[in-house]
């Protein structure tokens, strides 16, 4: 009731509407977000794609910078990122798709720990750390004295070692399953 312009509304279920639900509605009043998310990663995995396969074939081709240790992490960040949007859209299908493991939910469960949290997580936490790479190789080239001495070595054993902890981080995810509540408290 709006005492205010002395009216009274009803509340509809969602095939109806109006003042006292008297109209029938056959369209949709709720979006289906999972396909519109699905749609939304599509299109980046589209962009991401073009965009970082372009910069991986420059990356590669150019000698001048494969040799530097820049070159290494941006070649390494150009693949994670595709990575990265691939299995942001695999997590988005399974989730649209229910006819995928439909008697199992356990397994629609690992699938989503595995792929959607831990390697989606993962693949975009060691992109920033490449991404931080770059810019610290670039002060070290500016401020070091000896540039000419400078070997890919040291971004080899960096790239090796932020591999090494990113994946350590991530199995004890996988382990208990992305269900921090479960996990026994130690005592």
């Amino acid at each position: 009731m709006d005492y205010l312009l002395n009216t009274t509304h009803c509340l509809c279920d969602p095939c109806h509407e109006g003042n006292f639900c008297e109209t029938f509605t056959s369209r949709q009043q709720q979006y289906a977000t999972p396909y519109h998310n699905l749609i939304i990663y599509i299109t980046a995995l589209c962009i991401s794609t073009l965009n970082n396969s372009i910069c991986l074939e420059l990356f590669i081709r150019s000698k001048a910078i494969r040799r530097t240790n820049c070159g290494i992490y941006l070649i390494i960040y150009s693949i994670l990122s595709i990575l990265a949007s691939i299995f942001l859209v695999a997590d988005g299908y399974v989730t649209y798709d229910k006819s995928i493991f439909e008697g199992d939910p356990y397994s629609r469960n690992t699938l989503h720990c595995v792929v959607g949290v831990v390697s989606y997580n993962t693949a975009n936490f060691l992109c920033i750390w490449f991404s931080a790479s770059v810019q610290l190789e670039r002060g070290i080239v500016l401020f070091s004295k000896k540039t000419s001495t400078i070997t890919r070595k040291r971004s080899i054993i960096v790239s090796i070692i932020m591999l090494a902890m990113s994946i350590g981080c991530a199995i004890p995810i996988v382990f208990y399953d992305c269900a921090w509540n479960d996990v026994p408290h130690l005592k």
